[in-house]
C-alpha cells in the first residue's frame, strides 16, 4: 500500500442499505438511460434543471470580462489536517465524495465572493477515456478530470441555502493528462480502492493530504453565477473556475473508472456484470446572457481577450498595410 495512505485499525466500512434501490424510480437520475433519467430528461423530475442560470458552461476567453476589481480568493486553513488525518471517502454511485470533520472547517472568502463560505466536500467528474470528462469547457477544450470543492454559506440552514442565489460557492479545478502520477492526488486515488462498490463509505487516514495540495499554483480564475450540476440543479452557486490545470496520469484516471455504479433493481449481486461510473458529467448549458468574469494575478501571463484582441488585430493589419 502506498506510504501516503494508511487504513486505521478501526476502519469502518459502511454500506448504505437502501442504496441499491432502482435508479429508474421517480426522483432518480443518472447520466445514461440504464441509470435512470439522463441529463436532458432531468427536468422531468427536477424542474430547476430546465430553467435558466444552469451549469456547467463553456468559458469563451474571447468574451470574458477581465474585472480589475476582482481580487484573489482566500483559501483559509486549506493547509490544515483534520483530526488524526481522518477523511470520509464515499462512493455514492454517481461520483466519489471526500469530506472530513474539521474542528474549524477551512473557509473560502475574498475574490469578490459575497460572504464567507465553509468547506463541505470534494467530488470529481470523469469519462471512460482520457479526452473528456470535465464538466466545464475552456474555449471548447475538455479535460479528462474536474474536481469540485463545495462550500456552503456560513450561518445558513440547508433550506436557506437552497433558496439563496449565493448559498454555495464551488471551486472547480481542471486536470490535464501528464506522463507521471501527480503525487498530491495519489492519496485520493489510493483511497478509491476501498470504495469501489457503490454505496460504500470508508473512514481513512490520508496521511499527507490537504486541500491546498490539490490547488493550482497560479490563482487565476473565472467567475460566474450558476447552479448545481446535478439534480436538483438549484441555481444557488457562485462558481470559481481555476484557470490553471493540474496534472493527472492515465493510471490515476483508471482508479476513478474502477468505481462501480449500483446495479439495476432485481439484479443478482453475485452474478451480474459490474457497471462502472463513467461519463458522469453534465453537458454544457446555455450561458443565457450571463457574464463570465476573469481574475488574472501578476503571476499569470497576460492573455488578450475580447476588445483588446480586436484592437491588436486592427493595429497589426494597419502595420502590415503600411509595409507594402
Amino acid at each position: 500500500m502506498a506510504a501516503n495512505i494508511l487504513l486505521t485499525a478501526g476502519v469502518v466500512f459502511l454500506t448504505v442499505c437502501r442504496f441499491a434501490q432502482s435508479q429508474s424510480e421517480s426522483g432518480a437520475w443518472g447520466y445514461s438511460p440504464r441509470e435512470g433519467l439522463e441529463p436532458p430528461k432531468w427536468q422531468d423530475n427536477f424542474p430547476a434543471c430546465g430553467r435558466s442560470r444552469q451549469s456547467p458552461i463553456n468559458i469563451d476567453s474571447l468574451t470574458v470580462i477581465e474585472d480589475t476589481e476582482l481580487d484573489s480568493v482566500k483559501f483559509i486553513d486549506y493547509d490544515e489536517y483534520p483530526p488524526d488525518h481522518q477523511w470520509v471517502v464515499e462512493n455514492n454511485g454517481h461520483t466519489v465524495k471526500i469530506s472530513a470533520n474539521f474542528p474549524c472547517p477551512p473557509q473560502l472568502h475574498g475574490g469578490s465572493l459575497h460572504a464567507k463560505y465553509q468547506f463541505m466536500q470534494i467530488h470529481f467528474h470523469w469519462a471512460h477515456d482520457d479526452y473528456k470528462g470535465s464538466e466545464h469547457h475552456l474555449d471548447g477544450r475538455k479535460y479528462p478530470l474536474e474536481m469540485h470543492l463545495v462550500h456552503r454559506r456560513r450561518n445558513r440552514t440547508p433550506k436557506e441555502i437552497s433558496e439563496d442565489a449565493i448559498g454555495l460557492a464551488v471551486v472547480a479545478v481542471f486536470f490535464e493528462l501528464g506522463n507521471s502520477p501527480n503525487r498530491h492526488l495519489t492519496p485520493i486515488t489510493e483511497a478509491l480502492k476501498h470504495v469501489e462498490k457503490a454505496g460504500t463509505i470508508v473512514n481513512l487516514t490520508l496521511q499527507d493530504f490537504t486541500l491546498k495540495s490539490v490547488l493550482p499554483q497560479v490563482p487565476d480564475f473565472f467567475r460566474y453565477n450558476g447552479s448545481l450540476t446535478t439534480p436538483p440543479c438549484d441555481a444557488t452557486v457562485q462558481w470559481t473556475v481555476m484557470r490553471q490545470p493540474i496534472r493527472v496520469s492515465h493510471q490515476q484516471l483508471l482508479a476513478f473508472r474502477a468505481l462501480r455504479a449500483p446495479l439495476p433493481a432485481g439484479s443478482d449481486n453475485n452474478n451480474s456484470i459490474p457497471i462502472y461510473i463513467t461519463d458522469n458529467f453534465r453537458p454544457v448549458q446555455d450561458l443565457a446572457g450571463r457574464t463570465v468574469y476573469r481574475y488574472r494575478s501578476s503571476d499569470a501571463p497576460a492573455r488578450l481577450t475580447g476588445p483588446s484582441l480586436f484592437l491588436l488585430l486592427i493595429s497589426l493589419t494597419a502595420w502590415v498595410a503600411g509595409q507594402k
